[in-house]
């Protein structure tokens, strides 16, 4: 009896990069079916015009499927936005989002990023804390709709 050779499945291949104004209508549908406040498009194309601002998009197969936006000021950033599809997370989307914003910040000497997380969203302090961030304060009723405290993590890139 003949074995069949094997076959490998194909993975969907990721790519990260800059975000583009063609991305907004997917981004907008994601941040409205995610967040409580959305970012409105004049907000998302103000911060990818702004040259203080990096803005990644994750495509799986032509499609987005996550995004991150950093502000940048002096020697620090702050991770401001951060998504993954629902469908797409555990995946290493997030991670590789993450991985490609820090080399950019690395590019322009950014040493310190900051962040703030819902107290309740452990799967995204999972990641940050995977990704090197660490807890280093509160913000009391941060967050609305609903109202939640807000978590504050801080990662070094050059240690």
């Amino acid at each position: 009896m003949q074995e069949k050779p094997e076959q490998k499945i194909q993975e969907p291949e990721l790519i990260i990069r800059k975000m583009r104004k063609a991305d907004l209508e997917k981004v907008l549908l994601l941040e409205n079916a995610c967040f409580s406040s959305p970012w409105s498009e004049k907000s998302f194309l103000d911060a990818m015009a702004s040259e203080n601002a990096i803005y990644l998009s994750a495509e799986v197969n032509g499609e987005v499927v996550g995004y991150c936006g950093f502000f940048l000021a002096a020697d620090s950033a702050d991770l401001c936005n951060m998504l993954v599809a629902e469908e797409m997370r555990h995946r290493g989307i997030g991670e590789r989002l993450l991985q490609e914003g820090f080399s950019f910040l690395k590019q322009k000497n950014i040493e310190n990023v900051f962040l703030e997380v819902r107290e309740s969203n452990a799967p995204a302090i999972g990641l940050y804390q995977k990704m090197g961030f660490e807890k280093n304060g509160f913000r009391r009723g941060y967050y609305d709709a609903p109202k939640e405290d807000a978590v504050l993590m801080c990662s070094n890139l050059f240690h």
